[in-house]
């Protein structure tokens, strides 16, 4: 007997067939949805980033508008003291006074080319005799000469000064810091200039500030931004004081900008670029300042005038060049970002395509598999995990879907996920904006002098830190130096250290207290609405070279190390223990004198030195520190910090930092 064929099952293979069509339809779908939600989402990281940018571009305006901002208020606080010194009615001696008599009278001029302390001002450049002149003429000789240390102050407070002069209408003019009067400009190329020219047709106008056009100040200046103000006694016009800005400085801060693709640049109503990370690249070697048509195509744009007529501070696209611009309200200068569109769409690819790409081959890796171990019910969950993932990427939480059990942990994670990384985005930008902030107000450069040396560091425990120091110029002979320590750590310290040293600066540059005075003020001044309870802890000194005595005032702060010449150590602690600052108002703080020796050298730090942890649990210890230096002193400050920090890193053995690091040193030398 033949068997029968076995027949088909026709059932199976429609269900099989349908199935099939019903995962390709699946699969085609999904595919489509995923490609979708690929080129959405790059539009939106487009998008995100143009948004990125015109806030960087806004922040980077900011920062710039206010160091010019200083900038001018300082000129004309300096012209402010000069009209009040001006006189008109009193006789006018100046050349009896003791820089009077130093005025060296030549041939066709004078000048102070052998003035006793060049450091202590300017230099004085003129024409013509210094005898039979008239009353106006030593009236305005005597109130230039009283402001050689104020105009000294200014240009060596002032980092984007490059000089600062006082000129006359009786042809001559005060430049400091002091150089020779043969490589200052003559008196008739000034009286020649367009500073002088248009400063002196301003003055008949208003007493405002004014720019005039860029110009190469020589070798070591390079190109310079002159701003002048207009000097009166009484009703009389008598000169202009004005400030060379230097746009290597400048530059050197337009370079900070924190987006990497694209570039800034600053340019004035004339078209000449003042700052441009690669046309001045190399600021101090340019004889003449580029001009817009080589910063921007003039295909693109024209003119100043086509550029200025487009909106501030918006995203204008035009023939696919990416333009934004940022108006300085304080100088007639205005902040242009530029990048072509292609660069940023390359950037958003390279930056996100390879991960969304990835996301899109693992989906269609995730179909095929499904095709052969999965049922129908697979696709739906997937589909809506994908909705749920465009969603949140589109800032439209939604609840979960009802699915499986085993699909809950997906779906809470995608929402825990874009939730947490849009949070430490953020997050991470604003604590990388605080960081540079916070190392750019730190001081940058050191004293160069043959009587003494300071050198230091400060090594935050997280990206922002509470420690600061700081030192800067008094006067012609004392110096101020802060070391601080501020109580937490991380931005809120980090905000509180910058208040905190503003106050301090303020408080001993523009007045003549004493350093408890300044700490009494200082301590008021953070108690007031303090509703953080912050506090921070200080040392304060004022040391005079010529002397090696420093006065000094402590704040709650670690004692100060004495090393002696011969590697003898003292502790240095104030006879009375004072309060931090922040806490107590109306707290009194003892000041005490200390006079250094040749050779001697102080060692100021925070507690974060003194109680450095090891992997034991064990702290430093000031003893430790002590033994550091004795019978065998450091040759430099610099050294004396590094052997400090070598030795905290050293006794923690690789533990994690767990307090701001701060270590300043004075050395004097003789």
């Amino acid at each position: 007997m033949i068997a029968e064929p076995i027949k088909p099952r026709t059932g199976d293979v429609k269900f099989f067939k349908n199935y099939t069509i019903i995962m390709l339809s699946a699969y085609l779908t999904i595919l489509s949805a995923l490609s979708y939600f690929f080129i959405h989402r790059l539009d939106d990281e487009y998008n995100f980033e143009l948004r990125t940018i015109k806030t960087q571009v806004d922040l980077h305006g900011q920062s710039i508008e206010y160091l010019l901002r200083s900038s001018i208020d300082q000129l004309e606080m300096l012209r402010m003291e000069a009209e009040i010194t001006a006189v008109d009615d009193n006789p006018c001696n100046p050349l009896t006074t003791t820089i009077g008599k130093q005025i060296q009278q030549t041939r066709s001029g004078f000048n102070l080319d052998m003035i006793a302390d060049p450091d202590s001002g300017g230099n004085l450049i003129g024409l013509g005799s210094l005898e039979g002149r008239g009353k106006d003429f030593y009236c305005d000789l005597q109130t230039i000469l009283s402001m050689r240390k104020s105009l000294r102050s200014l240009a060596f407070t002032l980092p984007s000064a490059n000089s600062v002069k006082f000129i006359s209408t009786h042809d001559f003019y005060l430049a400091s810091p002091w150089q020779p009067s043969a490589t200052r400009p003559s008196v008739e190329s000034v009286m020649q200039s367009p500073l002088w020219i248009q400063g002196k047709q301003h003055a008949l106008i208003d007493r405002r500030q004014q720019w005039s056009p860029v110009y190469f100040g020589g070798v070591d200046a390079g190109l310079v931004a002159p701003i002048s103000a207009s000097v009166f006694a009484n009703k009389r016009f008598i000169g202009l004081l004005s400030v060379d800005l230097s746009l290597d400085f400048i530059n050197r801060i337009n370079k900070n900008f924190g987006y990497p693709a694209g570039s800034t640049f600053i340019y004035d109503s004339q078209g000449t670029v003042l700052a441009h990370p690669t046309l001045n690249a190399d600021t101090l070697e340019l004889l003449k300042a580029p001009t817009l048509s080589e910063a921007i195509s003039p295909e693109i744009i024209p003119s100043v005038g086509m550029l200025k007529e487009l909106p501030f501070e918006v995203v204008n696209i035009i023939k696919n060049q990416i333009i934004i611009q940022y108006q300085l309200n304080s100088v007639p200068w205005d902040l242009v970002y530029t990048i072509p569109k292609y660069e940023l769409i390359k950037t958003v690819l390279f930056r996100f395509g390879p991960g969304m790409l990835g996301i899109l081959i693992g989906f269609a890796l995730l179909m095929m598999a499904s095709y052969f171990v999965t049922t129908r019910q697979f696709v739906k969950p997937a589909a809506k995990l994908v909705q749920h993932v465009s969603a949140e990427s589109n800032f439209e939480p939604q609840p979960i879907p009802d699915v499986p059990k085993s699909w809950r942990p997906w779906f809470e994670a995608i929402t825990r996920a874009f939730h947490e990384s849009l949070k430490l985005n953020n997050l991470e930008r604003e604590i990388a904006i605080a960081s540079r902030l916070q190392t750019a107000l730190l001081p940058r450069r050191w004293p160069e002098d043959v009587r003494y040396e300071i050198w230091g560091s400060m090594t935050p425990a997280k990206d922002v830190g509470g420690d600061f120091y700081d030192h800067f110029l008094l006067n012609s002979q004392e110096r101020a130096i802060v070391v601080a320590d501020v109580s937490g750590k991380g931005v809120s310290a980090g905000l509180f250290s910058m208040v905190s040293k503003t106050y301090l600066r303020s408080l001993a540059m523009y007045g003549s207290l004493a350093v408890k005075d300044i700490l009494f003020k200082a301590n008021n001044r953070l108690c007031e609405d303090n509703d953080t309870c912050m506090f921070v802890t200080a040392f304060y000194g004022q040391y005079n070279p010529d002397n090696g005595c420093l006065v000094m005032a402590n704040a709650g702060h670690p004692p100060q190390l004495l090393i002696s010449a011969e590697g003898k150590t003292k502790w240095i602690t104030p006879e009375k223990a004072s309060p931090a600052l922040g806490i107590l108002e109306d707290a009194t703080y003892a000041q005490s004198t200390l006079t250094l020796a040749p050779g001697d050298q102080l060692l100021i730090f925070s507690d974060g030195v003194s109680e450095s942890m090891s992997a034991v649990n064990e702290e430093l210890g000031l003893s430790k520190i002590a033994a550091l230096f004795e019978n065998n002193p450091s040759l430099s400050a610099q050294a004396s910090v590094e052997r400090a920090l070598d030795a905290i890193h050293r006794h923690a053995e690789g533990t994690e930092q767990s307090d701001d690091i701060t270590c300043v040193a004075l050395h004097r030398f003789k």
